[in-house]
């Protein structure tokens, strides 16, 4: 689907015309049709109508993620045993500033590990998600288990980009 598409059919499920949405968002009507009529991939306006729709401007734009808007949280990227363990003690890290978001409520102790420059694990300490695999994290090993032990956390996802986080 297209940008043009998914902002179509957000309308018509949220039974939404293209005037009230202009009325919201402060885009034209005219706009907003020929988004939609020219099924456009992208548009300068799109995270403004999805802030005006309340819906996962993810989604929207991209396509990924949930259609319905959700919890977000800035997540923070740690690429250390030692930062790590600072992190669960202190529940923050002191000049950090790599972050992804996560659209899924995983507690205030939830992390991302770098496990090589385009990859990350995303983990928390509590397994409210009923993971099937586990990150066990030493200082000097860092492996996927199946079974959960000691300084081990639940994965709830793994995410691997082209270019590094």
């Amino acid at each position: 689907m297209t940008f043009g598409e998914r902002l179509d059919y957000t309308l018509r499920t949220l039974h939404i015309n293209q005037s009230e949405l202009s009325r919201r968002s402060g885009v034209a009507q005219q706009t907003i049709n020929y988004i939609i009529q020219r099924k456009l991939h992208k548009s300068k306006f799109a995270y403004q109508l999805a802030d005006a729709l309340n819906v996962n401007p993810t989604w929207l734009v991209h396509g990924f993620g949930r259609f319905e808007s959700s919890f977000s949280r800035d997540t923070p990227i740690i690429r250390s045993y030692v930062d790590l363990q600072t992190f669960l003690r202190q529940g923050q890290l002191p000049n950090h500033n790599k972050y992804l978001i996560v659209e899924q409520d995983l507690g205030e102790s939830c992390f991302a590990f770098q496990t090589d420059l385009t990859e990350v694990i995303i983990c928390t300490n509590q397994d409210t998600f009923g993971a099937k695999e586990f990150l066990k994290i030493e200082p000097l090993q860092i492996e996927i288990v199946i079974n959960p032990g000691s300084n081990t956390y639940p994965i709830y996802e793994i995410r691997r980009r082209c270019n590094e986080f």
